[in-house]
């Protein structure tokens, strides 16, 4: 076997962007040695190093993301703008396969931080459970306060 096909053999075997490379200045050439072919050293080694199906990292739980989704649909679609953190897990954990692995509650933060941005503002208190707050349906409260104030002012005044 030739420098050529063995080159062409292990391009092909890759398949990713580098096949497409090495083979379209591969291909065209009769003969490298006698075109004198010139290569890097890291590159040929890369040639024949197949590229590898691991990703780095933790893999992801398709049954958490899941459950995630179903959750963050949840917290939007309903009117309230806070929630505890232990009440999101208990919603969580209803929204898991009974075989499936709760995360971490700074996993859980994380995520929630991911999905709503700016939109969730998370508030920790040593020793006490941390609160979600949702920034867009603040305007609810302010509605229902306006609405449900007394008109008597002295009223008013003992109620806020």
């Amino acid at each position: 076997m030739s420098c050529k096909d063995s080159i062409a053999n292990a391009a092909v075997e890759r398949h990713d962007e580098w096949e497409h490379t090495v083979l379209s200045r591969v291909d065209p050439v009769i003969d490298l040695v006698d075109s004198e072919a010139k290569y890097h050293g890291i590159c040929y080694s890369n040639v024949f190093k197949l590229p590898s199906e691991h990703q780095p990292g933790r893999p992801q739980d398709t049954a958490l993301a899941k459950a995630c989704e179903k959750l963050f649909s949840y917290s939007s679609e309903n009117d309230e703008c806070q929630y505890s953190i232990d009440e999101l897990f208990q919603k969580l954990k209803q929204c898991l396969p009974h075989s499936a692995e709760l995360c971490s509650e700074k996993t859980f933060k994380r995520k929630l931080k991911e999905h709503f941005k700016e939109d969730a503002l998370i508030t920790s208190t040593h020793g006490k459970t941390s609160v979600v707050c949702f920034k867009d349906t603040g305007f609810i409260l302010k509605n229902a306060w306006y609405e449900q104030r007394l008109h008597n002012p002295e009223a008013e005044r003992l109620r806020s």
